[in-house]
Formats: C-alpha cells, structure tokens, sequence
C-alpha cells in the first residue's frame, strides 16, 4: 500500500483485497493525517477491529463523510470499538456495515453512539443478526437523534415487538425518511402498515415536533416564574404571556410556510401531469396515424383528358366545334403553361 499515493486521494476503494487488522498500516496513518479524504471504501475484506488502531484514527479524521465496511468480520467486539470512534467523530455522514455478524450487543453499542453522534444522515446495519433487543435499543437512539435520515435494518431477526418499538419512535423522531425492514420477522402486517403510514407522513411528524418543542419551552418557563413584586407574591405573568404569545406566533407562521410549500408542490405536480397528459393524447394522435391501413392505390388515369372548349374559348369561329384534349403529362405543377392539342370532330 502506497502511502504517498493514497495520501492525496479524496476516495479510496480497496475493496476486495484481503485487508486484515495486520496489514492497514499504511491505510490508518493516511487516516489520520490526511486533509482530502472523502470517501474510503473496503468492502469484503477480512477486518475485525481486533485492535484500536483503525477505530482511533476514524475519531481524529475531520474529512472522511462515507465509510464502508460491509463484509468484514467486524462483529460485537469489533462494532464496540467502532462505537466509541464514532461518539468522538462529527464528519462522517454514512457508514455501512452490513453483513458483520454483529448481533444484538453491537447494535446496541452503536445505538449509544446515535445518541451522541451528530453528524451521520445514512446508517445500514443490514444482515447483523439484530434482534427485537438490538431493534428497542435503537428505537430509543432515535428518540434523542435528529440527524439521521436512512437506516437499512433488512435481512435481520426482528420481530413483532422490535418492529413496534420502531412503530412507535417513528412518531416522535421527524428527521428519519426511510426505513428498510425487508427480509425480518415481521408477521403483523398492521405494524408494517403503521410505519409506512407515519414515514409518508414527514411533514405532519415535523409539524408535531414544533408543537412539541413550543409546549416544552411553555413548561420550562412556568418552571422558572420569577417574583418581583415588593412583598415576594405573584410573577411575571405579563413576560410569561408574550413569550407564549411570540411562540406560538412562530409555530402559526412556520405551519403556513409548510402549508404555502404543500401547495405549491400540489400545483407543479398538476402542471407535470397536465403536460404529461397532453404528450399521452399526442402519441395516441401519432399511433393512431401509424396503424391507420395504407390507402388503395387509384385507378390508372387516361394518357389523356378531353374536355370540350366552350365557343370563342381558344379564338376559333363561333360556328366550330372543337375539343380540346390535356396532356396529363405535359401538365406538371411546376409548368403552369399547359399544352392543349386542338381537334376537330371529323378527327
């Protein structure tokens, strides 16, 4: 492994090149000192984490925003270590991990780490053997954390209660938008219905949790009523009430921006469809054409049209009788001086 080389790289991919805990040195030092690194993928290697040597180099990196380790033999021991580094780290925004085998135990460590990790928007913990233990201990990371927007959990073993512990958490936490429990235990289908129902629902959980963060602040504030009058007694009811007022104010105010932008989208989903509409009816108009049946072709015309001049018509003496016949062919479009062959009746 080159370190001069990787040093200056903004992504990494060393996946599938038998990386053990014994041969990243290289690879932990350019962690740790470098300023570009972006992206560092080694899927499919055969990293335990048996060591902190890779764990304290991710919690110094200030640039790294996607790590994928999936594929390894991380499992609890390793998912513990990797849990720490990631209470201290604040620049990764994606980590995936799936397939490590790491059970119940590491899915809880790395759930203490979602309680106080601020910075990581994508989670995939697919494939771990979580359980309904692994799945409650992360239902209660996301009542506390706001960041994280996808978490792929499929191919585990949770089951009814874990899956409901995830039901309920879903109409607390507003930041999470996707949710893939696919491949679980999962029997109830009401549970399914529940989380698919609240996910759909980003914009009322966001509302909600307004409300909630206003009802929260009212209560703080009636626990910190402050007596000022000469003898000890009342409070500052006034102050109180104009803090509750502004923020309710606020609350309204927000609710009609999020309104305002429902509507919009409503009307530009209605432009999309109205031209959407219109190329509909335009391909039928063009199939319709397409498959309409080639016409029969016209009987073969006379080399030539007869057509009697009317007396005086051509200069001739009112008394005679003539016709004139018109060459088809010598009438092109392009030659308005068509050629007429004057007879007479006795021809």
């Amino acid at each position: 492994m080159d370190f001069e080389f990787l040093i200056k790289r903004q992504r990494i991919d060393l996946s599938y090149q038998t990386l053990h805990d014994g041969n990243m040195g290289a690879l932990v030092e350019v962690l740790e000192k470098s300023e570009v690194l972006e992206e560092l993928n080694l899927w499919s290697n055969y990293i335990a984490l048996t060591d902190d040597k890779f764990t304290n180099a991710l919690a110094q990196s200030r640039t790294l925003r996607v790590l994928s380790l999936g594929s390894n033999q991380i499992a609890c021991e390793g998912a513990k270590r990797l849990a720490d580094s990631i209470k201290v780290n604040q620049s990764l925004q994606e980590i995936h991990l799936g397939d490590n085998n790491m059970g119940d135990d590491g899915a809880t460590s790395f759930a203490d780490a979602l309680k106080i990790n601020t910075s990581l928007q994508v989670v995939g913990i697919y494939g771990n053997n979580i359980g309904d233990q692994g799945a409650e201990s992360l239902a209660s990371a996301l009542r506390t954390n706001q960041n994280v927007r996808t978490i792929w959990l499929h191919e585990n073993k949770i089951g009814n209660a874990g899956a409901q512990q995830l039901a309920d958490v879903l109409r607390e936490n507003h930041t999470v938008e996707q949710l893939f429990l696919i491949g679980n235990r999962i029997t109830d289908p009401r549970i399914v219905s529940e989380i698919e129902k609240t996910l759909a629902d980003l914009s009322g959980r966001k509302s909600r949790a307004a409300e909630q963060q206003v009802l929260s602040t009212t209560e703080r504030n009636d626990d910190s009523i402050v007596f000022d009058n000469a003898d000890g007694e009342g409070s500052s009811d006034t102050a109180k009430d104009a803090e509750i007022a502004s923020l309710k104010a606020a609350l309204k105010s927000k609710d009609e921006e999020m309104k305002a932008q429902e509507e919009e989208i409503a009307e530009l989903k209605k432009i999309l469809q109205n031209q959407i509409n219109q190329k509909d009816d335009e391909i039928t108009g063009l199939k319709a054409v397409l498959e309409r049946p080639p016409r029969a072709p016209s009987p073969a015309s006379s080399p030539y049209v007869t057509k009697t001049v009317k007396k005086g018509s051509v200069g001739l003496a009112p008394s005679s009788s003539v016709e004139a016949a018109v060459s088809e062919v010598d009438a092109r479009d392009d030659d308005p001086a068509t050629t007429l062959h004057l007879v007479s009746p006795t021809e």
